[in-house]
Formats: structure tokens, sequence, C-alpha cells
């Protein structure tokens, strides 16, 4: 993963965490909720930019392995041909994190 999205997550991670919802929990929560966190930050960039693709490139991965290499290769060869992606993934995260800072459950 390009590390400047790496560095967007970690943002948005520590911007859940200091919001008034989260900001009493112990440090063994917080680590918790991080890596609940990251991985639904990934789930909804990995949905977004699914939802994005058109039928001969969903064709394309529809037998690659998830967690592959190959699947990452590809996802991020389709991702360039996006018009306007880092817009839209900004846009879906910022709705989503809002909804968990006003909302907790909602990792759940």
């Amino acid at each position: 993963m390009d590390k400047q999205i790496e560095i967007y997550i970690e943002g948005l991670v520590a911007e859940v965490l200091a919001s008034p919802s989260f900001a009493n929990l112990t440090n063994e929560q917080k680590t918790e909720i991080e890596e609940k966190l990251r991985a639904y930050i990934n789930t909804v960039i990995f949905d977004a930019v699914i939802d994005l693709l058109n039928p001969e490139q969903l064709n394309t991965i529809k037998d690659i392995p998830l967690e592959s290499t190959q699947m990452e290769e590809k996802l991020e060869e389709f991702s360039a041909q996006i018009p306007s992606l880092s817009a839209i993934l900004e846009e879906k995260l910022r709705q989503k994190i809002n909804e968990i800072k006003e909302n907790p459950s909602t990792l759940n």
C-alpha cells in the first residue's frame, strides 16, 4: 500500500480515537479499536474501488484470491484508471469516520 495512503489511514484512526466517544478508553481497548478501524477502513476502500470497476475489470479479477499480491496489483492498476478516485474515497471515508465517531457500535 502506498505510504501516503497509510499515513492518511493512521490520521483517520487517530481522529476517531481522539473523539469524545473513544477518549476514555484504556490503552488495551485503544489498541483493539485501532486494529478494527484499520480493517474497517481497508474494507471501505476495497468496497468503494470494487463498486467503481467496470464489468470487464470485475471479470478480470473474479477468480483472483482477495488477499493475494496479484489482486492488490490489479486493483492498483484499475484504480489508476478511475477519475477522481481520491476524492470519491475521501468523501466515503469521511462519511464512515463521522458515523463511527457518532456511533461507536458501527465498528461491531
